[in-house]
């Protein structure tokens, strides 16, 4: 994904990366969101999106994960997002920080 130079390769990517391996990946990056102990008060919501994405209900599922974002983005980094350029910084250091080769780096890069 990192190589992706157009936004149709980008998907296709990240398409790629969470159906492969009978959605292994897709699988990890659920239990990862469900153990963070800052995503607490978000877990019967990041619950019910997994169920809804087991199911198939991808139509539901994505409009309800952006609003999960953006309520995290609202609780959890506002007094980074709130500074100028404090977004880009944020991002840049929760780049640097993420394993290139684990799952979380997504979070980052999108």
């Amino acid at each position: 994904m990192i190589d992706s130079d157009t936004f149709t390769s980008s998907d296709a990517a990240f398409a790629d990366f969470f159906s492969r391996g009978d959605g292994e990946h897709t699988e990890a990056l659920f239990d990862e969101l469900l153990s963070h102990e800052h995503l607490t008060e978000w877990r019967p919501l990041i619950e019910e999106i997994r169920f809804a994405f087991d199911a198939g209900k991808y139509r539901v599922c994505v409009p309800t994960l952006l609003a999960a974002f953006e309520g995290v983005a609202a609780s959890h980094w506002t007094e980074h997002f709130d500074k100028q350029g404090g977004r880009s910084s944020f991002f840049k250091l929760k780049l640097a920080r993420a394993d290139p080769e684990g799952v979380a780096i997504f979070e980052w890069l999108t």
